[in-house]
């Protein structure tokens, strides 16, 4: 008696920004591994909030403890604090970078929140005339 093992196939080709292509990387944000995998790099980062231009990409690198950013990756620092180091770093490097020993972690910065102004509610009047 044989078993047959049904496959399934995905119904067309990856798209052209690469999110059918995404293989899980244990040192790199998600979007950057997307980001290598698609057609259009450009495309891809400006539809995801990713600051990308001549072949960079704006990340922060989160380093180990006690450990400096390495070099040899071209990265155009931009800020430090503590142990992370926000910086443009060549796309072609990314993976390199994120399974070097002194890092923990390469993801894209964090975007700010801002908080809304308090709002007016009625009878909650601070003028005093």
């Amino acid at each position: 008696m044989t078993s047959a093992t049904a496959t399934t196939t995905p119904d067309g080709p990856p798209t052209d920004d690469g999110e059918n292509a995404t293989k899980k990387h244990p040192s790199l944000d998600s979007r950057l591994v997307r980001l290598l995998n698609a057609t259009n790099r450009s495309a891809y980062a400006a539809r995801n909030g990713l600051t990308f231009g001549n072949g960079s990409v704006l990340v922060v690198v989160e380093l180990r403890q006690n450990r400096t950013l390495p070099a040899g990756f071209a990265a155009d620092v931009r800020t430090r604090h503590g142990r992370l180091v926000q910086a443009s770093v060549p796309a072609s490097t990314l993976r390199s970078l994120a399974e070097h020993t002194n890092v923990s972690y390469v993801r894209p910065p964090r975007q700010p929140v801002t908080e809304a102004p308090p709002q007016e509610t009625p009878g909650n009047d601070t003028t005093h005339s």
